[in-house]
């Protein structure tokens, strides 16, 4: 998961995205928001995701603080998933693929 950030506000205030990319299948979720705090990623992903597909097993993402968090961390033990942390701005540990 990540985010796209600073974008023109919509209608309703948002002004980022929450991009989530299953690496299995290549299937792309896309979720807008207004700010990217813990609780704000959480239901993002309970709405976009847990909703229509269940908890997924793992969840991978940078070291972005709303996915940090205490709060993401233990919304993620309740939901039975482990966390992988990539390194910040590394294209082939976001998306599962090597850049050239």
């Amino acid at each position: 998961m990540d985010h796209i950030p600073s974008l023109p506000a919509s209608y309703k205030g948002n002004t980022e995205l929450l991009v989530r990319v299953d690496l299995f299948t290549g299937f792309v979720v896309v979720k807008a928001n207004a700010s990217r705090t813990a609780q704000t990623v959480v239901e993002a992903y309970e709405e976009a995701v847990f909703r229509h597909f269940g908890a997924s097993e793992a969840i991978r993402h940078d070291r972005d603080p709303g996915f940090m968090s205490d709060f993401f961390k233990a919304f993620s033990k309740l939901m039975g998933q482990r966390q992988r942390a990539t390194l910040a701005y590394r294209p082939e540990g976001a998306d599962g693929h090597k850049s050239d």
